[in-house]
């Protein structure tokens, strides 16, 4: 389901081949959950951690990145952080409207292109996750 279609196919192998530390496990407990609340407004949100070998290089890339990112249907924020403890590393923290926006959106050319420009930048595959969000009210 998070397969790129059609003539896009090479591009997504290069999506994969940068980023192969990533589970499409995701991607079914994130349809799950779509699945079981069609009705409710559902907040996916995704984190991506970098550690780079060219540290100049990536800031470049993630800030191309986050402009364009912010720019796509049914994102709500996406934010940029350096660590202040581990050197090099970067997070990117994005939050979309549900799951099929987040889903479109690792399927789309903002992020081929991202993944493909992180070749020979990154000292590891980044660390990806999705998460829930939690409010207050949820912790009776």
């Amino acid at each position: 389901m998070w397969r790129r279609h059609g003539s896009d196919r090479n591009e997504f192998g290069a999506f994969q081949h940068c980023f192969f530390g990533f589970s499409p496990v995701l991607w079914q407990s994130c349809r799950m959950a779509e699945d079981a609340s069609r009705d409710e407004v559902e907040l996916v949100i995704v984190t991506m951690t970098f550690d780079a070998a060219d540290m100049g290089s990536l800031v470049a890339i993630l800030s191309k990145y986050v402009v364009l990112t912010r720019m796509e249907t049914g994102c709500r924020n996406v934010d940029m952080i350096v660590s202040d403890t581990r050197p090099n590393r970067i997070k990117i923290i994005e939050k979309w409207d549900g799951p099929a926006a987040q889903e479109a959106h690792f399927n789309g050319g903002t992020m081929v292109e991202m993944a493909r420009s992180c070749t020979g930048v990154l000292a590891a595959p980044p660390d990806i996750d999705l998460w829930q969000s939690m409010s207050a009210h949820d912790l009776t």
